[in-house]
């Protein structure tokens, strides 16, 4: 849904400074009353002491464990990142390269609840075709 840009707009744009690690304490300054933040670096591999206004803390997110032994088992592929692989954009979200399997949700990758939700409708609606139309 647009993360990635959403994300260097924020960067270039705006200022916004994006650590990736791990925080070890968080504590207030004692002149400014701003957040001293001691984090792991963990591109750098170093311990850093930043202060900021603001600090979101904001998981990775990763296909679940299992997703590989899925996608063989049911016979569909995943792209470089390890979710499922969608056929095209014109296809709509959620049609597989594989026929009669759709996907929805995270499965092809990070979403937020509405656009989770509306292909999770989606996929039931052509798999409830499928099935109407005699289908397995």
């Amino acid at each position: 849904k647009g993360f990635e840009e959403f994300y260097e707009m924020a960067k270039q744009r705006f200022g916004v400074k994006f650590i990736r690690g791990r925080v070890a304490e968080v504590m207030e300054g004692k002149k400014t009353g701003n957040l001293v933040i001691k984090v792991e670096d963990t591109e750098s591999g170093k311990f850093r002491l930043i202060e900021h206004d603001l600090l979101v803390i904001s998981p990775g997110v990763i296909p679940p464990e299992g997703m590989d032994t899925l996608a063989k088992k049911i016979g569909i592929e995943q792209n470089e990142e390890g979710y499922i692989e969608i056929s095209d954009s014109f296809s709509g979200p959620i049609v597989t390269k594989t026929p009669g399997v759709f996907v929805c949700g995270c499965a092809d990758g990070p979403k937020d609840i509405p656009d989770s939700v509306s292909a999770g409708s989606a996929a039931a609606m052509k798999a409830t075709i499928i099935l109407s139309q005699g289908g397995t």
